[in-house]
């Protein structure tokens, strides 16, 4: 037993271990008020898309990484809310969309009250990522929409925890997968299912690959 005043720091989280590994250029590295925990902010893909998330190996050397640093993480995201889509489609008649689309019209040679109409937008199928803040304390959190392409389940404390595998970006040619935990408790009486489109938030983990090997140097096949 610990006396009732220690200079001893606890910090306690669940740690995603099994994500999916991803290459993120790094643009900022952020601590924490004590240094043993932070955010990393990059993008990925060709595309460049931002990203920030709660680097659960901060503590073991995610610190000296700079700006234009290339590193293998695997990333997830625990689910604080899931659930099925609620609309199926909805239309939008002003925006970058809206102005994007259009354009297009005018280039077709439709008229101006033509090309002004409202944009329908599709959410069947859609792979959505939104970041929630860049600056705010939930600058690691993301709404999300996704097509459950796969499923796994698990027991732990008591609960059903889902894995489920989608994508949630769809950049040019290229489609970021990551795997959402949910618990019973987070999916509220829903029971996910192959092929259903959900929405939820997320909290976003990054796990440095290089970081494990240096932890574990033992371990065949690490260095």
């Amino acid at each position: 037993r610990l006396p009732k005043q220690s200079n001893f720091l606890f910090s306690g989280y669940p740690v995603v271990l099994d994500g999916t590994s991803t290459e993120v250029t790094v643009s900022k590295v952020e601590p924490w008020e004590y240094g043993i925990e932070g955010w990393v902010h990059g993008s990925v893909a060709r595309e460049g898309a931002s990203i920030c998330f709660f680097d659960t190996m901060y503590f073991a050397g995610t610190a000296v990484l700079k700006e234009g640093d290339v590193v293998s993480y695997q990333l997830a995201g625990l689910a604080y809310m899931l659930r099925p889509i609620q609309t199926r489609s909805f239309e939008i008649a002003e925006g970058p969309l809206w102005d994007l689309e259009k354009q297009r019209r005018l280039d077709a040679g439709e008229s101006l009250e033509e090309a002004s109409r409202p944009v329908e937008v599709h959410r069947t199928g859609a792979a959505v990522f939104l970041p929630r803040s860049f600056d705010g304390d939930d600058r690691d959190d993301a709404e999300f929409q996704g097509f459950i392409e796969g499923i796994d389940t698990f027991e732990h404390d008591g609960q059903k925890v889902y894995r489920l595998e989608m994508v949630l970006m769809r950049l040019g040619d290229e489609a970021l997968r990551m795997p959402v935990y949910a618990s019973e408790r987070a999916l509220d009486g829903y029971v996910p299912r192959l092929g259903e489109d959900v929405e939820g938030v997320m909290w976003v983990q990054g796990r440095r690959i290089e970081a494990d090997a240096d932890l574990n140097p033992q371990h065949p096949g690490q260095h």
